[in-house]
């Protein structure tokens, strides 16, 4: 949640300065970084639902008939676009594979609860809004005191919802299509 806020002008615009002129970050190049920033998301989460999927169906066998290579193969070919390269064995350096174990899933699932977070903040006063506030006692102060999913609803009110990450996930294509009708 919190690399959003380093996407707010305002708050850059509050310290980015030029290391020897002190010139404050553009309006004009922080709209570029952003447009950047939103390129390609949806084929991010294509990605993060091949990993996910690969780390899920991996950990659902049992290892003695596992054939690692047509596991990889058949779900690339299943959930990317791109071709397939024989002999890629790209398992052997997703090193989250054995260290979330089948777990993986929970990076695109915490992007969604980290967006509806941030969508909480005021976005013309992120850092004055009484989100913070109540973003540090209802999460950031109880630490490991409460499961997780206690804390999401503690701080929203509610289950996560996707609508800030569906946002997200088309800013690209929203800032397109305004700067398009200009």
């Amino acid at each position: 949640m919190l690399e959003e806020f380093f996407r707010d002008e305002k708050l850059l615009q509050a310290f980015a300065k030029h290391y020897e002129t002190g010139e404050v970050l553009p309006s004009e190049t922080i709209g570029k970084m952003k447009l950047a920033g939103a390129f390609g998301r949806a084929d991010w989460i294509r990605s993060q639902l091949y990993y996910t999927t690969l780390s899920l169906d991996l950990h659902d066998q049992d290892p003695a008939g596992l054939d690692l290579d047509a596991t990889a193969r058949r779900l690339y070919e299943s959930l990317q676009p791109w071709t397939w390269l024989e002999g890629n064995r790209m398992y052997a350096s997703f090193g989250h594979l054995t260290g979330y174990s089948s777990n993986y899933y929970t990076y695109a699932f915490d992007k969604v609860i980290a967006l509806d977070f941030f969508a909480q903040f005021d976005p013309k006063d992120l850092l004055g809004c009484d989100a913070g506030a109540r973003y540090r006692k209802t999460v950031l102060e109880q630490g490991g005191s409460k499961p997780g999913r206690e804390m999401v609803r503690d701080f929203l009110g509610r289950d996560e919802e996707f609508s800030a990450f569906s946002k997200w996930l088309n800013e690209e294509f929203e800032g397109e299509l305004l700067a398009a009708r200009s």
